[in-house]
């Protein structure tokens, strides 16, 4: 009856991820990453990032927050698609605990019968959300672990589908500038979407970051790579570098090799006080169109 259901899902998907092996895994939003910093650098994260994004990427990350860290973040996706994070860290000596939420939106989606016909029968929205819990400790000689759980779920129209996962993380941090990081993430059972198992976008990455000790006082330069692989697919590159002023500006450039968002990135970061924003700017490949991302974050 409704072939709507399986017709919308699959462009979906083939829309965020051209060229990827789409029977591997399903819940591709989880792909989409969160927070413009990351975004803005190429996707590099695992080893470098410091804000409360970490929930998302890493969760031993968490330990290097600055205070209390917390971040809103709204990514304007392809064809109209709103992608909205945010996430919270918090200190208590050695230890952080974190919490993630992630909401995916795609409204006015056109229903029709078996019957072709000009106007639709109805609108309807679809959504996708994960809400997630991390712990991470300080073990000790620069070294970090985290771990989170995260309750996935989708819906379109009168169907859904859920599930749990968890992701953990490690991170290692040198005093010469040097940090490096793992994760797993995306490890759970599988969603059932009608009568169709949907599998979870599991992820293994690496990665090192280096931040130099500059001669001219007041700047900072970070240089990230991550090297990732999602199941079925083939590995992907992520690398960046940033450019800090005084604390107040930040620039960003990266580039993600490998998968179907492969391409260059670029963004803007302004500091005030406790207060930061920031700003990505990715295109994507086939002529799909760009997205754009911001987000305000605070350290308390």
């Amino acid at each position: 009856m409704q072939t709507l259901f399986g017709v919308a899902t699959a462009v979906a998907v083939i829309s965020f991820f051209p060229g990827s092996v789409m029977a591997a895994s399903g819940l591709a939003f989880l792909k989409i990453g969160a927070g413009p910093r990351v975004v803005a650098m190429g996707g590099a994260a695992v080893g470098s990032v410091i804000d409360a994004s970490a929930v998302y990427w890493n969760p031993a990350r968490m330990s290097e927050t600055p205070g209390t860290n917390i971040m809103l973040a709204h990514t304007q996706w392809l064809q109209g698609i709103s992608h909205e994070f945010a996430g919270i860290t918090f200190h208590s000596g050695n230890n952080t605990l974190g919490a993630g939420f992630v909401l995916m939106t795609v409204d006015g989606i056109e229903r029709r019968g078996d019957i072709p016909t000009r106007l639709p029968v109805a609108t309807f929205n679809a959504y996708d959300v994960m809400a997630s819990l991390s712990y991470a400790r300080k073990m000790g000689a620069g070294i970090s672990a985290g771990v989170t759980v995260k309750g996935i779920s989708e819906k379109i129209l009168f169907h859904s589908a859920s599930t749990f996962a968890f992701d953990a993380g490690l991170s290692y941090v040198h005093g010469s500038g040097l940090s490096a990081g793992g994760s797993v993430r995306n490890i759970g059972s599988d969603a059932m979407f009608i009568r169709d198992k949907v599998s979870l976008p599991s992820e293994f990455r690496l990665g090192v970051a280096f931040a130099p000790v500059t001669l001219l006082p007041g700047k900072r330069i970070v240089a990230a790579m991550d090297i990732g692989k999602y199941r079925g697919e083939t590995t992907r590159l992520y690398a960046g570098v940033s450019y800090t002023l005084g604390d107040r500006l930040t620039a960003m450039t990266g580039y993600r090799a490998g998968g179907g968002d492969a391409g260059a990135s670029a963004g803007l970061g302004i500091g005030f006080r406790r207060w930061r924003i920031d700003y990505a700017f990715a295109p994507m490949r086939a002529g799909l169109g760009h997205t754009h991302r911001f987000a305000a974050s605070i350290a308390l």
